[in-house]
């Protein structure tokens, strides 16, 4: 299904983000370095490292390397005390068995819970459509596996009603606090949120409807995962699965920061264990972890105005400090990819092509 983007209101400077009203005008915001070293009491063998803060956004005026210099004595203190710096706004590292999953490569917290609203918005119609082809229905228990800012899980709790239940599991408590608020707000309360692992369900719950979206192109063993989701279907109920491939997108005419986005995100993504093809292997995936053949569909959104426009943006932004850790690319080139981003997000002259989302579904027989 391919629909162009309809305008979406948005700051002169770009999306909101972090509750703001648009970029950040400091010129020294593009990046900072806090580190506050402790050593434990009474064990002098451990450093404990915390506030170190590397937040990109896109610069209205001034120029990363002035920053950078600017931040040379600082960059040079943290080095030498210290081997590794983790990142306050930094990819979730998560310790699995027989390490399922390694790394979530995207920020978390609420840039990241920002990010993924932006997402939602913009896949709500063809997810919205996809769950009626599945059947949620009144009385049902839905699992929402990855369930991040929560927009699917909202939308199985209204459909499922008061005597149904909607279960949403994510690594990222942060995220999960400020999905639990909105849920209060808006009044939702037959959702339970969970911080847990996809990857390890096994909480003995039987579900009519088990789904995910983007999530299983981040796990190292998918099938293994797939299995696992599929063990908790009750006979009679659905597995569900989104997902993308990368190889998809386009923009017309080409970008070089549009290129940037889509070959380190794919690079950053293999070298952290994850599969940016794996929406096109959904099919067998589900095959081989024993699940009876699904249906599958494929749909795609186009955009050349709004605020999805700005996801590459994002996600560039989202990804920096993984790319530099792995050397996937150098800060510069980040920096440079950025401000060609931001310059295609507001030309309303370049038409855009999300990744392809292959929808895939399997029903567990009675």
């Amino acid at each position: 299904m391919v629909r162009p983007g309809e305008t979406t209101s948005l700051p002169p400077n770009g999306p909101a983000r972090n509750g703001g009203g648009g970029w950040p005008e400091s010129k020294n915001a593009w990046i900072c370095w806090s580190v506050v070293p402790a050593l434990t009491g009474m064990i002098c063998t451990k450093w404990i490292v915390s506030a170190t803060l590397w937040k990109l956004y896109v610069p209205r005026c001034g120029q990363l390397r002035g920053a950078m210099k600017r931040s040379a004595l600082v960059a040079t203190t943290c080095t030498l005390l210290c081997s590794s710096l983790p990142f306050l706004v930094a990819p979730r590292t998560v310790e699995c068995d027989d390490h399922v999953m390694a790394r979530y490569v995207i920020y978390g917290g609420r840039p990241g819970y920002d990010r993924l609203k932006m997402l939602a918005r913009r896949w709500q119609a063809t997810t919205s459509a996809l769950l009626d082809d599945v059947g949620v229905g009144a009385g049902m228990r839905c699992l929402d596996l990855g369930c991040g800012a929560g927009d699917v899980t909202f939308e199985l709790a209204r459909r499922v009603g008061a005597s149904g239940r909607v279960v949403g599991l994510d690594l990222d408590a942060a995220q999960l606090d400020l999905t639990r608020a909105e849920s209060q707000r808006i009044g939702l309360d037959n959702i339970d949120l969970r911080v847990g692992d996809v990857t390890a369900i096994g909480d003995g719950s039987g579900y009519d409807v088990v789904y995910s979206r983007n999530v299983i192109q981040h796990l190292g063993r998918p099938v293994d995962a797939i299995r696992g989701m599929w063990e908790v279907v009750r006979p009679g109920g659905v597995l569900v699965a989104e997902d993308v491939d990368f190889e998809g997108a386009f923009c017309e005419p080409r970008c070089a920061g549009h290129d940037f986005w889509l070959e380190t995100y794919q690079a950053t993504l293999r070298a952290s264990g994850g599969d940016p093809l794996s929406g096109r292997r959904l099919f067998a995936r589900f095959r081989e972890a024993g699940v009876p053949t699904p249906q599958v569909t494929v749909v795609q959104c186009l955009d050349f105005t709004g605020e999805a426009k700005f996801v590459p943006y994002l996600t560039v932004e989202g990804t920096a400090t993984t790319m530099v850790e792995l050397g996937v690319a150098a800060v510069e080139e980040i920096e440079s990819a950025l401000v060609g981003l931001r310059a295609m997000a507001e030309d309303e002259t370049s038409l855009c092509g999300s990744p392809r989302m292959f929808q895939a579904w399997s029903r567990r027989l009675m």
